[in-house]
């Protein structure tokens, strides 16, 4: 017993560190490390209860109620990363977390009615799974890039969280449906589950804070499989790869993930100089407001559609009217914002981060056109830039 007790302090302190740690660090996704930390605590709250019961018999009462209310807090909370995980903060997720704070308040109450607000919270934190394995489901392209274009950034890791998350709510909502089926379980069931739950947790959130590059110095990307649209195919004599898209068929081809050739552009045009200074407005304003360059899964038939023009027009805008390839255009807009970024002091993001939130399909993409343009790695870019003022390429 002394040493589940000194286990559980040990687990305890780590846990209440790694929270603290994650609010505080601005290094990544500030609202990643929300989540992580709101997950710690819940953590917490189940392991306190289980030392409690160390201490005297039944354990402390509110420490027992506030772990049984987790329950409405874990379908939210997982619902939360699958929406950042996509590219999409939720709007206003505190009163999803209102319903946790509700049922809080019944089993403080009336404590008696705990197999009640359990099987409400079991078919609550269905719901929010059913729509987590939706998102999930309809962004696979974007985590796919995340997983195998960009690790050890907050989103790589975000994904493992997410990864253990789903499989923990089935096990409660199993346990929940057991419990009344059989009858109430015993307290131990659960305080065997917390422990491996525990350890996941604890070493996603370690790792999340201290980055182990280590893991990645190995790792190559897979050719043809994530290569990002400012990173285009190099041809087989080693010349310069074509960068004309002629239709939106041929367009369609370079579409993340696969290699295409393209032929060349059509001699004639489509576009007269008033039409296409206004076509370059337009791009201009999706570029500049709506930064539509840090979509990763940006290609030039989607580009063309919220122009409104074919992907042969987009193409003669680009390439006849703008001077510059759709490849290019996106890798000079995107290092254009890097280089704000590496810049700004207040920005404190890894430079891993700031390769993903710049739309760039992978870090050795991003850190090969950054040593082109700039002559130098990104972290030497900052570092000079924010010890004063010296004479850096733009």
């Amino acid at each position: 017993m002394e040493l589940e007790k000194a286990a559980l302090l040990v687990v305890l302190a780590l846990t209440g560190w790694s929270a603290l740690a994650l609010l505080l660090d601005r290094r990544g996704h500030v609202g990643i490390h929300r989540v992580f930390a709101l997950l710690l605590a819940a953590l917490c709250l189940s392991q306190a209860y289980f030392y409690s019961r160390l201490l005297q018999p039944g354990g402390v009462v509110a420490l027992g109620l506030a772990a049984q209310a987790t329950l409405w807090l874990k379908g939210p909370l997982l619902w939360w990363m699958v929406r950042l995980a996509a590219g999409h903060a939720p709007r206003l997720p505190g009163l999803h977390l209102l319903p946790f704070a509700l049922a809080l308040a019944l089993l403080a109450r009336w404590p008696s009615s705990g197999p009640t607000v359990q099987g409400l919270g079991a078919l609550h934190a269905l719901a929010y799974l059913l729509v987590a394995l939706h998102i999930l489901r309809a962004t696979r392209p974007r985590l796919v890039r995340i997983w195998r274009g960009h690790p050890n950034t907050s989103y790589y890791w975000l994904l493992w969280l997410v990864g253990g998350m789903v499989p923990l709510v089935v096990t409660d909502l199993a346990l929940v449906v057991l419990g009344r089926i059989r009858g109430p379980l015993p307290a131990d069931v659960f305080a065997w589950i917390a422990w491996p739950v525990s350890a996941w947790l604890l070493a996603v959130a370690l790792a999340s804070l201290y980055r182990p590059a280590r893991w990645f110095r190995g790792r190559r990307v897979e050719a043809g499989s994530i290569r990002n649209q400012a990173d285009p195919p190099a041809s087989r004599d080693g010349a310069e790869p074509a960068r004309q898209v002629a239709t939106p068929q041929d367009a369609a081809a370079l579409r993340n993930g696969i290699d295409a050739v393209a032929p060349p552009v059509r001699p004639w045009r489509e576009l007269d100089e008033s039409l296409a200074r206004e076509l370059a407005a337009r791009l201009a304003q999706l570029m500049d407001a709506e930064q539509l360059f840090r979509d990763g899964e940006l290609s030039l038939p989607r580009l063309a559609e919220r122009l409104g023009i074919s992907a042969h027009q987009a193409s003669e805008l680009l390439n006849v009217h703008l001077g510059t390839g759709f490849y290019d255009y996106l890798a000079q807009r995107r290092l254009d914002y890097a280089c704000r970024l590496l810049r700004d002091p207040a920005c404190e993001w890894r430079v891993v981060d700031i390769a993903f939130e710049s739309g760039f399909g992978n870090k050795n993409s991003f850190y090969r056109e950054f040593r082109e343009a700039c002559g130098m790695a990104p972290a030497e870019y900052r570092q000079r830039h924010r010890d004063g003022p010296q004479a850096v390429p733009a």
